[in-house]
């Protein structure tokens, strides 16, 4: 995996490689949080 081979370089961190993922999850869950309340609203939920 890209990960492992980034983290074996030594270049990156843990800490870098959970931030960004943190910073993404985020995002999506608010983007996916976003999209699910308008189509249950189309549906007619």
């Amino acid at each position: 995996p890209p990960n492992a081979i980034a983290y074996g370089s030594g270049m990156i961190r843990v800490k870098d490689m959970a931030k960004s993922g943190a910073v993404i999850t985020f995002i999506f869950v608010i983007a996916i949080s976003t999209i699910g309340y308008f189509y249950w609203k189309l549906l007619g939920f």
